[in-house]
């Protein structure tokens, strides 16, 4: 990757409306065509500084549209957007997938579920990450189970065995034991 020095004025983030800095960053990246989903050097150079130790929570599945307008997966059948987008961020940004694993009208009817709350599934490979990104999910109105680690983020996308499951907590963690 070139360097990142030359960033330029447009590489400065708003503060939070607190005033002080962001904690996490959610963030989403639209998938085009294969392999053009990935942010140029020039997009990578401008988050490089600003997300350096932030939590940076992608809900991106690695879907576009073809020619007739049926959803198609970008990556190749194994490869989860977890591991190749990992590759996107500066070391020191702590990454963690979450929140795209319930598609909108179950992700709505899902959240506050009682008795028992419905799981939000998670995948990540820093325990800094996982903490705060439970926080986040539970502040949306759900239980969060981590699935593993960013390797294993492919079963939260869409076609994963993880995807649009509206769960309890106890039912979750057998499907991520395989009990």
């Amino acid at each position: 990757m070139p360097s990142c020095s030359a960033r330029g004025p447009r590489a400065s983030w708003p503060s939070s409306p607190s005033g002080g800095a962001w904690r996490s960053v959610l963030t989403w990246w639209q998938w085009t065509r294969r392999g053009s989903g990935t942010p140029s050097a020039a997009t990578r150079c401008e988050i490089a500084g600003p997300l350096t130790g932030k939590l940076v929570v992608v809900p991106s599945n690695p879907l576009t549209t073809d020619a007739h307008g049926n959803a198609a997966r970008v990556l190749p059948k194994g490869q989860s957007s977890g591991k190749v987008v990992a590759g996107w961020f500066p070391a020191g940004a702590c990454l963690a997938m979450a929140s795209g694993t319930l598609s909108a009208d179950l992700f709505e009817s899902a959240v506050d579920r009682s008795p028992e709350p419905a799981v939000l599934f998670y995948a990540t490979d820093d325990d800094r990450a996982g903490e705060e990104v439970e926080r986040l999910i539970r502040t949306a109105g759900f239980e969060p189970v981590k699935a593993g680690g960013l390797g294993q983020s492919g079963r939260l996308e869409v076609g994963g065995d993880l995807h649009d499951l509206v769960v309890g907590p106890a039912q979750a963690r057998s499907l991520i034991d395989g009990t």
